[in-house]
């Protein structure tokens, strides 16, 4: 599991959603962002996020948000983003889209 500081950011927007034809993460953007990450490390009972190539997934307790549809939007923020910013997953649920923004942390200085 990941440990996040600043990994991800989660947000359930209730707007028009647009209707994505089947979308599915690339085998790049898997490699680079697919797996579970840990709101709060150390926290087995923090909020949790997981990346598939088919589907988003937040588990806070015993609430579940899961979207489809995945999609990449690198620019989705437009131009002037940190340089910790890589991009926003996207998915599809009822009423609403579930958007995890994602970031790398700075190395540490050695």
């Amino acid at each position: 599991m990941n440990c996040l500081v600043r990994g991800v950011i989660l947000a359930l927007v209730v707007t028009g959603t647009p209707a994505w034809a089947q979308g599915k993460l690339d085998v790049h953007t898997m490699k680079a962002f697919g797996g579970t990450y840990q709101v709060e490390c150390g926290n087995n009972a923090a909020p949790k996020a997981t990346v598939f190539a088919d589907a988003l997934v937040f588990l806070h307790g015993d609430k579940r948000i899961a979207g489809a549809n995945v999609q990449s939007a690198a620019s989705f923020y437009g131009p002037g983003q940190s340089s910790e910013f890589r991009t926003v997953l996207l998915s599809e649920t009822p009423g609403a889209q579930l958007r995890f923004a994602m970031y790398v942390d700075k190395p540490a200085p050695t």
